[in-house]
Formats: C-alpha cells, structure tokens, sequence
C-alpha cells in the first residue's frame, strides 16, 4: 500500500484552510492536516480536533492524486 495525496479543506475561525498531505487514509491524512494547522495557530490540537468533531461539515478530505494508477 502506498501513500496517496489528499486534500483537506477546512472552516475554521470564519477562514478557510487548504491543507494537502501524503498518508495511506483519509483518517491518517486528517490527523496530519489539523496537527500542522495547530501548530501554525499555535493552538492546542486537541481545540482544533474538538471543533472538527462538533462541526463535521466544516471538513473535507479527499484524495487529490492516486499514486501508481492512471
């Protein structure tokens, strides 16, 4: 199994932040995304995954390039 890349568009603090991101799951690449916008917020992750986990509709992850497949 190889990593795909993804693309994660979020709501947050009434902007919107477009993250993309190499991992094996939508999950996975989820995690990575909202640890880095933590990070550049210089914000606790957990605030950022309790917000998500409020309003799931403020997030979308999707694949952007399947690796290996045409």
């Amino acid at each position: 199994m190889e990593k795909q890349l993804w693309m994660g568009a979020f709501m947050f603090n009434r902007e919107c932040h477009i993250r993309y991101t190499y991992a094996f799951s939508a999950i996975q690449a989820r995690m990575v995304m909202i640890r880095r916008m933590a990070k550049e917020q210089e914000i606790n992750p957990r605030v950022i995954f309790g917000y998500f986990k409020d309003h799931p509709d403020r997030a979308i992850i999707t694949i952007e390039k399947k690796e290996g497949g045409h």
